[in-house]
Protein backbone atom coordinates (compact mmCIF):
# COMPACT_ATOMS: atom_id res chain seq x y z
CA UNK A 1 0.00 0.00 0.00
CA UNK A 2 1.64 3.30 -1.23
CA UNK A 3 1.60 6.43 1.25
CA UNK A 4 -1.17 7.84 -1.41
CA UNK A 5 -3.42 4.79 -0.63
CA UNK A 6 -2.99 5.33 2.89
CA UNK A 7 -3.32 9.07 2.92
CA UNK A 8 -7.02 8.27 1.24
CA UNK A 9 -7.92 5.71 3.86
CA UNK A 10 -7.00 7.33 6.81
CA UNK A 11 -8.63 10.32 8.76
CA UNK A 12 -6.55 13.00 7.29
CA UNK A 13 -8.82 15.58 8.90
CA UNK A 14 -6.70 14.32 12.33
CA UNK A 15 -3.65 14.79 11.06
CA UNK A 16 -2.84 18.68 11.43
CA UNK A 17 -4.07 18.04 15.35
CA UNK A 18 -2.07 14.74 15.90
CA UNK A 19 1.14 14.56 13.88
CA UNK A 20 2.86 17.06 15.30
CA UNK A 21 2.60 15.27 18.78
CA UNK A 22 3.82 12.11 16.93
CA UNK A 23 6.64 14.74 16.09
CA UNK A 24 7.33 15.33 18.88
CA UNK A 25 7.11 12.96 21.00
CA UNK A 26 8.36 9.86 18.44
CA UNK A 27 10.44 11.34 16.22
CA UNK A 28 13.63 11.19 17.20
CA UNK A 29 13.08 7.99 19.03
CA UNK A 30 15.24 5.04 17.52
CA UNK A 31 13.73 1.82 16.44
CA UNK A 32 10.29 1.40 16.19
CA UNK A 33 7.00 3.00 17.42
CA UNK A 34 4.66 1.02 19.27
CA UNK A 35 1.11 1.58 19.00
CA UNK A 36 -1.87 -0.34 21.55
CA UNK A 37 -4.95 -1.06 18.96
CA UNK A 38 -7.86 -2.73 21.13
CA UNK A 39 -10.26 -2.90 17.99
CA UNK A 40 -12.43 0.16 19.80
CA UNK A 41 -13.00 2.92 17.26
CA UNK A 42 -10.70 5.49 18.89
CA UNK A 43 -7.57 2.72 18.76
CA UNK A 44 -8.80 2.16 15.24
CA UNK A 45 -8.44 5.61 14.52
CA UNK A 46 -5.13 6.14 15.87
CA UNK A 47 -3.81 3.33 13.85
CA UNK A 48 -5.06 4.86 10.39
CA UNK A 49 -3.56 8.20 11.81
CA UNK A 50 -0.48 7.19 13.01
CA UNK A 51 0.49 4.51 10.06
CA UNK A 52 -0.07 7.56 7.38
CA UNK A 53 2.53 9.48 10.03
CA UNK A 54 4.81 6.28 9.94
CA UNK A 55 4.75 5.58 5.95
CA UNK A 56 5.34 9.68 5.07
CA UNK A 57 8.25 10.29 7.94
CA UNK A 58 10.02 6.65 6.94
CA UNK A 59 9.53 5.10 10.46
CA UNK A 60 8.88 1.35 11.44
CA UNK A 61 5.18 1.41 13.65
CA UNK A 62 4.24 -1.81 15.62
CA UNK A 63 0.70 -2.43 16.52
CA UNK A 64 -0.01 -4.12 19.28
CA UNK A 65 -3.35 -5.82 20.41
CA UNK A 66 -4.30 -7.78 23.82
CA UNK A 67 -6.87 -10.92 24.17
CA UNK A 68 -8.01 -10.53 27.99
CA UNK A 69 -9.95 -14.01 27.90
CA UNK A 70 -12.58 -12.44 29.13
CA UNK A 71 -15.04 -12.80 26.30
CA UNK A 72 -14.67 -15.50 23.57
CA UNK A 73 -15.17 -13.23 20.98
CA UNK A 74 -11.74 -11.30 21.77
CA UNK A 75 -10.17 -13.30 19.90
CA UNK A 76 -11.24 -12.52 16.60
CA UNK A 77 -11.45 -8.92 17.42
CA UNK A 78 -7.10 -9.58 17.81
CA UNK A 79 -7.22 -10.99 14.52
CA UNK A 80 -9.33 -8.28 13.10
CA UNK A 81 -6.44 -5.72 14.47
CA UNK A 82 -3.71 -8.33 13.27
CA UNK A 83 -5.54 -7.82 9.94
CA UNK A 84 -6.20 -4.51 9.27
CA UNK A 85 -2.23 -3.99 10.69
CA UNK A 86 -0.91 -6.37 7.85
CA UNK A 87 -3.16 -4.05 5.07
CA UNK A 88 -1.67 -0.78 6.12
CA UNK A 89 1.73 -2.44 6.17
CA UNK A 90 2.76 -3.47 9.75
CA UNK A 91 3.69 -6.15 12.11
CA UNK A 92 1.37 -7.21 15.03
CA UNK A 93 1.96 -8.76 17.95
CA UNK A 94 -1.04 -10.66 19.39
CA UNK A 95 -1.33 -11.07 22.83
CA UNK A 96 -3.18 -13.19 25.25
CA UNK A 97 -3.73 -13.20 29.21
CA UNK A 98 -5.29 -16.09 31.45
CA UNK A 99 -6.94 -16.34 34.55
CA UNK A 100 -8.19 -12.60 35.03
CA UNK A 101 -11.54 -11.58 36.86
CA UNK A 102 -13.69 -9.01 35.09
CA UNK A 103 -12.00 -5.88 37.35
CA UNK A 104 -10.91 -2.96 35.24
CA UNK A 105 -8.15 -2.18 37.73
CA UNK A 106 -7.08 -5.54 37.46
CA UNK A 107 -7.13 -5.78 33.81
CA UNK A 108 -5.45 -2.40 32.96
CA UNK A 109 -2.52 -3.75 35.21
CA UNK A 110 -2.40 -6.93 33.75
CA UNK A 111 -2.62 -5.30 30.16
CA UNK A 112 0.03 -2.62 30.83
CA UNK A 113 2.66 -5.33 31.72
CA UNK A 114 1.42 -7.19 28.65
CA UNK A 115 2.26 -4.79 26.65
CA UNK A 116 5.39 -3.43 28.65
CA UNK A 117 6.89 -6.64 28.26
CA UNK A 118 6.17 -7.06 24.65
CA UNK A 119 7.58 -3.73 23.86
CA UNK A 120 11.23 -4.75 25.37
CA UNK A 121 11.69 -7.52 23.14
CA UNK A 122 10.43 -5.67 19.90
CA UNK A 123 13.01 -2.48 20.84
CA UNK A 124 10.26 -0.08 21.76
CA UNK A 125 10.84 2.93 23.78
CA UNK A 126 7.22 5.09 22.87
CA UNK A 127 3.94 3.34 23.05
CA UNK A 128 0.60 5.19 21.71
CA UNK A 129 -2.71 4.88 22.93
CA UNK A 130 -5.94 5.67 21.93
CA UNK A 131 -7.05 8.03 24.98
CA UNK A 132 -9.67 10.72 23.99
CA UNK A 133 -10.93 14.34 25.31
CA UNK A 134 -13.63 11.86 26.56
CA UNK A 135 -11.41 9.49 28.86
CA UNK A 136 -10.41 13.41 29.86
CA UNK A 137 -13.85 14.21 30.97
CA UNK A 138 -15.06 10.94 32.45
CA UNK A 139 -12.07 10.64 34.87
CA UNK A 140 -12.55 14.22 35.47
CA UNK A 141 -16.07 13.34 37.02
CA UNK A 142 -14.56 10.46 38.37
CA UNK A 143 -11.54 11.84 40.46
CA UNK A 144 -13.66 14.57 41.73
CA UNK A 145 -16.43 11.90 43.40
CA UNK A 146 -13.41 10.08 45.10
CA UNK A 147 -12.24 13.81 46.83
CA UNK A 148 -9.55 14.40 44.10
CA UNK A 149 -7.60 18.02 44.37
CA UNK A 150 -7.01 20.13 41.83
CA UNK A 151 -3.58 18.06 40.39
CA UNK A 152 -5.97 15.04 39.97
CA UNK A 153 -8.40 16.65 38.09
CA UNK A 154 -6.01 17.99 35.94
CA UNK A 155 -6.79 14.46 34.02
CA UNK A 156 -3.66 12.25 32.37
CA UNK A 157 -1.11 13.56 31.14
CA UNK A 158 -0.42 13.59 27.24
CA UNK A 159 3.03 11.48 28.18
CA UNK A 160 3.96 9.28 30.81
CA UNK A 161 6.18 6.43 32.06
CA UNK A 162 4.56 2.97 31.69
CA UNK A 163 2.69 2.54 35.06
CA UNK A 164 3.95 -1.29 34.68
CA UNK A 165 6.84 -1.93 36.75
CA UNK A 166 9.36 -3.57 36.82
CA UNK A 167 8.17 -4.68 33.31
CA UNK A 168 7.84 -1.34 31.74
CA UNK A 169 11.13 0.22 32.62
CA UNK A 170 12.54 2.92 29.68
CA UNK A 171 9.23 2.84 28.00
CA UNK A 172 7.11 5.83 27.81
CA UNK A 173 2.96 6.20 26.67
CA UNK A 174 2.27 9.08 24.89
CA UNK A 175 -1.74 9.77 24.18
CA UNK A 176 -1.88 11.94 20.90
CA UNK A 177 -6.10 11.58 20.61
CA UNK A 178 -6.45 13.73 24.13
CA UNK A 179 -7.45 17.12 21.63
CA UNK A 180 -10.06 14.83 19.81
CA UNK A 181 -13.47 13.22 20.28
CA UNK A 182 -15.01 9.79 20.53
CA UNK A 183 -17.71 10.92 18.39
CA UNK A 184 -15.57 12.97 15.54
CA UNK A 185 -13.42 10.22 15.47
CA UNK A 186 -15.89 7.69 14.80
CA UNK A 187 -17.39 9.94 11.77
CA UNK A 188 -13.93 9.83 10.51
CA UNK A 189 -13.81 6.12 10.38
CA UNK A 190 -17.49 6.38 9.01
CA UNK A 191 -16.64 8.20 6.44
CA UNK A 192 -13.20 5.99 5.67
CA UNK A 193 -15.90 2.87 5.33
CA UNK A 194 -13.88 1.52 8.19
CA UNK A 195 -14.98 -0.63 10.67
CA UNK A 196 -14.49 -1.21 14.10
CA UNK A 197 -15.62 -3.24 17.45
CA UNK A 198 -17.57 -2.46 20.07
CA UNK A 199 -16.63 -4.22 23.24
CA UNK A 200 -20.13 -4.60 25.30
CA UNK A 201 -18.19 -3.97 28.96
CA UNK A 202 -18.09 -0.01 27.60
CA UNK A 203 -22.03 -0.45 27.62
CA UNK A 204 -22.20 -2.27 31.26
CA UNK A 205 -23.37 0.12 34.21
CA UNK A 206 -21.69 -1.74 37.11
CA UNK A 207 -18.29 0.24 35.40
CA UNK A 208 -18.09 3.43 37.14
CA UNK A 209 -16.78 5.06 34.09
CA UNK A 210 -19.66 3.99 32.49
CA UNK A 211 -22.18 6.17 34.11
CA UNK A 212 -19.98 8.96 34.05
CA UNK A 213 -19.89 8.19 30.21
CA UNK A 214 -23.40 7.59 30.25
CA UNK A 215 -24.13 11.38 32.89
CA UNK A 216 -22.16 13.17 30.36
CA UNK A 217 -23.81 12.56 27.14
CA UNK A 218 -27.34 13.57 28.75
CA UNK A 219 -25.83 16.82 29.11
CA UNK A 220 -24.17 19.00 27.02
CA UNK A 221 -24.31 22.03 29.33
CA UNK A 222 -22.40 19.89 32.04
CA UNK A 223 -19.79 18.87 29.48
CA UNK A 224 -19.15 21.73 28.93
CA UNK A 225 -18.59 23.00 32.39
CA UNK A 226 -16.72 19.79 32.63
CA UNK A 227 -14.30 20.38 29.74
CA UNK A 228 -13.45 23.70 31.01
CA UNK A 229 -12.33 23.28 34.45
CA UNK A 230 -10.54 20.04 32.93
CA UNK A 231 -8.94 22.03 30.65
CA UNK A 232 -7.80 24.71 33.94
CA UNK A 233 -6.65 22.10 35.97
CA UNK A 234 -4.97 20.57 33.19
CA UNK A 235 -2.97 23.69 32.40
CA UNK A 236 -1.85 24.18 36.54
CA UNK A 237 -1.02 20.32 36.12
CA UNK A 238 1.62 21.11 33.81
CA UNK A 239 3.13 24.30 35.60
CA UNK A 240 3.17 22.08 38.76
CA UNK A 241 5.44 19.56 37.03
CA UNK A 242 7.33 22.01 35.07
CA UNK A 243 8.28 22.89 39.09
CA UNK A 244 8.45 19.54 40.21
CA UNK A 245 11.15 18.84 37.58
CA UNK A 246 13.32 21.52 38.78
CA UNK A 247 12.72 20.38 42.21
CA UNK A 248 13.99 16.76 41.75
CA UNK A 249 16.67 18.07 39.98
CA UNK A 250 17.81 20.40 42.83
CA UNK A 251 16.40 18.16 45.88
CA UNK A 252 15.51 14.74 45.09
CA UNK A 253 18.79 12.58 44.39
CA UNK A 254 19.26 8.76 43.30
CA UNK A 255 22.28 7.11 44.08
CA UNK A 256 23.63 3.15 42.86
CA UNK A 257 22.81 1.53 45.69
CA UNK A 258 18.81 2.34 45.36
CA UNK A 259 18.50 4.90 47.99
CA UNK A 260 17.73 8.41 47.65
CA UNK A 261 18.01 11.65 49.67
CA UNK A 262 15.19 14.05 49.63
CA UNK A 263 15.45 17.41 50.18
CA UNK A 264 11.84 19.38 51.22
CA UNK A 265 13.37 22.48 53.21
CA UNK A 266 10.66 25.27 52.41
CA UNK A 267 8.80 23.71 50.22
CA UNK A 268 4.92 24.17 50.24
CA UNK A 269 2.92 21.57 51.62
CA UNK A 270 1.38 20.41 48.76
CA UNK A 271 4.69 20.04 46.67
CA UNK A 272 6.57 18.51 49.03
CA UNK A 273 4.07 16.11 49.26
CA UNK A 274 4.54 15.19 45.71
CA UNK A 275 8.04 15.13 45.97
CA UNK A 276 7.98 12.95 49.13
CA UNK A 277 5.88 10.56 47.00
CA UNK A 278 7.80 10.03 44.34
CA UNK A 279 10.85 9.43 46.96
CA UNK A 280 8.49 6.66 47.90
CA UNK A 281 7.95 5.05 44.72
CA UNK A 282 11.38 4.94 43.74
CA UNK A 283 13.03 3.61 47.01
CA UNK A 284 10.65 0.69 47.31
CA UNK A 285 10.93 -0.09 43.46
CA UNK A 286 7.37 -0.09 41.99
CA UNK A 287 5.17 2.82 40.59
CA UNK A 288 2.19 2.71 42.59
CA UNK A 289 1.51 6.15 44.19
CA UNK A 290 1.57 6.32 48.65
CA UNK A 291 -1.82 7.29 50.02
CA UNK A 292 -1.79 11.11 51.17
CA UNK A 293 -2.67 9.42 54.77
CA UNK A 294 0.59 7.26 54.64
CA UNK A 295 2.73 10.34 54.11
CA UNK A 296 1.08 12.55 56.74
CA UNK A 297 3.07 11.04 59.70
CA UNK A 298 6.07 11.90 57.85
CA UNK A 299 5.55 15.53 56.57
CA UNK A 300 3.98 16.39 60.15
CA UNK A 301 7.33 14.95 61.67
CA UNK A 302 10.12 16.74 59.44
CA UNK A 303 12.84 18.28 61.49
CA UNK A 304 12.81 15.70 63.72
CA UNK A 305 16.39 14.52 63.67
CA UNK A 306 16.81 10.45 63.68
CA UNK A 307 12.70 9.55 63.30
CA UNK A 308 12.29 6.44 60.93
CA UNK A 309 8.99 5.47 59.44
CA UNK A 310 7.81 2.70 57.06
CA UNK A 311 5.80 3.96 54.20
CA UNK A 312 4.25 1.85 51.35
CA UNK A 313 7.28 -0.24 50.91
CA UNK A 314 10.08 1.91 51.40
CA UNK A 315 11.85 2.68 55.25
CA UNK A 316 12.12 6.51 55.55
CA UNK A 317 15.26 8.40 58.34
CA UNK A 318 14.68 12.29 58.84
CA UNK A 319 17.97 13.75 58.84
CA UNK A 320 18.12 17.61 59.72
CA UNK A 321 15.43 20.10 59.13
CA UNK A 322 13.52 18.68 56.19
CA UNK A 323 15.85 16.06 54.75
CA UNK A 324 14.27 12.52 54.17
CA UNK A 325 16.17 9.31 53.79
CA UNK A 326 14.60 6.58 51.93
CA UNK A 327 15.38 2.93 50.77
CA UNK A 328 13.57 -0.35 50.73
CA UNK A 329 11.58 -1.44 53.70
CA UNK A 330 14.15 -4.42 54.55
CA UNK A 331 11.10 -6.34 55.80
CA UNK A 332 9.04 -6.66 52.27
CA UNK A 333 12.46 -7.09 50.12
CA UNK A 334 11.63 -9.71 47.92
CA UNK A 335 15.01 -11.74 46.93
CA UNK A 336 15.30 -13.48 44.05
CA UNK A 337 15.91 -12.91 40.58
CA UNK A 338 13.18 -12.29 37.60
CA UNK A 339 13.56 -11.43 34.29
CA UNK A 340 16.65 -10.01 35.09
CA UNK A 341 15.31 -7.67 37.83
CA UNK A 342 15.72 -8.05 41.60
CA UNK A 343 13.06 -6.66 43.57
CA UNK A 344 12.11 -4.48 41.05
CA UNK A 345 14.74 -2.35 42.03
CA UNK A 346 17.70 -3.60 40.39
CA UNK A 347 18.75 -5.15 37.02
CA UNK A 348 21.48 -6.74 36.02
CA UNK A 349 24.92 -5.42 34.74
CA UNK A 350 27.43 -6.70 32.88
CA UNK A 351 30.35 -5.12 34.61
CA UNK A 352 30.63 -4.76 38.00
CA UNK A 353 30.91 -0.96 39.24
CA UNK A 354 32.09 0.18 42.62
CA UNK A 355 29.24 2.13 44.20
CA UNK A 356 29.16 3.48 47.67
CA UNK A 357 26.42 1.98 49.98
CA UNK A 358 24.54 3.77 52.88
CA UNK A 359 23.98 1.56 56.14
CA UNK A 360 20.20 1.98 55.10
CA UNK A 361 20.15 0.39 52.31
CA UNK A 362 22.76 -2.58 52.82
CA UNK A 363 19.91 -4.80 53.91
CA UNK A 364 17.86 -4.91 51.25
CA UNK A 365 20.80 -5.16 48.39
CA UNK A 366 21.47 -7.80 45.86
CA UNK A 367 23.05 -10.99 47.36
CA UNK A 368 26.98 -10.56 47.79
CA UNK A 369 29.10 -11.13 44.45
CA UNK A 370 25.95 -9.98 41.78
CA UNK A 371 26.55 -7.58 39.44
CA UNK A 372 23.32 -4.85 39.43
CA UNK A 373 22.30 -1.78 38.71
CA UNK A 374 19.79 0.42 40.44
CA UNK A 375 16.89 1.36 38.83
CA UNK A 376 15.85 4.61 40.64
CA UNK A 377 17.77 6.87 38.46
CA UNK A 378 17.05 6.10 35.28
CA UNK A 379 13.26 6.20 36.51
CA UNK A 380 13.93 9.58 38.11
CA UNK A 381 15.87 10.93 35.03
CA UNK A 382 13.08 9.19 32.37
CA UNK A 383 9.94 11.29 34.86
CA UNK A 384 12.06 14.49 34.74
CA UNK A 385 12.83 14.43 31.15
CA UNK A 386 8.97 13.64 30.05
CA UNK A 387 8.11 16.91 32.48
CA UNK A 388 10.17 19.04 31.31
CA UNK A 389 9.42 18.18 27.99
CA UNK A 390 5.32 19.05 28.38
CA UNK A 391 6.33 22.20 29.44
CA UNK A 392 8.36 22.74 26.64
CA UNK A 393 5.03 22.26 24.17
CA UNK A 394 2.49 23.72 26.66
CA UNK A 395 4.87 27.32 26.15
CA UNK A 396 5.02 26.80 22.29
CA UNK A 397 1.20 25.94 21.85
CA UNK A 398 0.64 28.75 24.22
CA UNK A 399 2.54 31.09 21.45
CA UNK A 400 0.93 29.05 18.52
CA UNK A 401 -2.27 28.37 19.61
CA UNK A 402 -1.75 24.82 19.11
CA UNK A 403 -3.56 22.13 21.39
CA UNK A 404 -2.96 18.58 21.96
Amino acid sequence: MTPEDIQATSLRGFHAAVWPCLDVWSGSVPGPLGVAVSGGGDSIALLHIASAWAHLRGRDLHVLTVDHGLRVEARSETDFVAGLARELGHDCTQLTLNGLRPVQAETRLARQRILAAACARQGITTLLTGHTRDDQLETFLMRARQGSGWYGLGGVDLAAPSPAWPEGRGLSLVRPLLGCTRSDLRTGLRKAGQDWCEDPSNQDRAYERVRMRNLLAGDDALRERVRTLQTSFSVLRRAEQCGLAKEMGARLHAFADGSLLCDLTNLRPSRAERLLSLAVQFAAGHARMPRRSQLRPVLDALGQEGARFTCAGAWLQLEGAGQVRLARDPGLVQPGWVDGVWDGRFERAEAKTEREIHPMSARSLPETGADWRALAPGRLAQIRSIWRQMSLLSHRDAAEGVVF
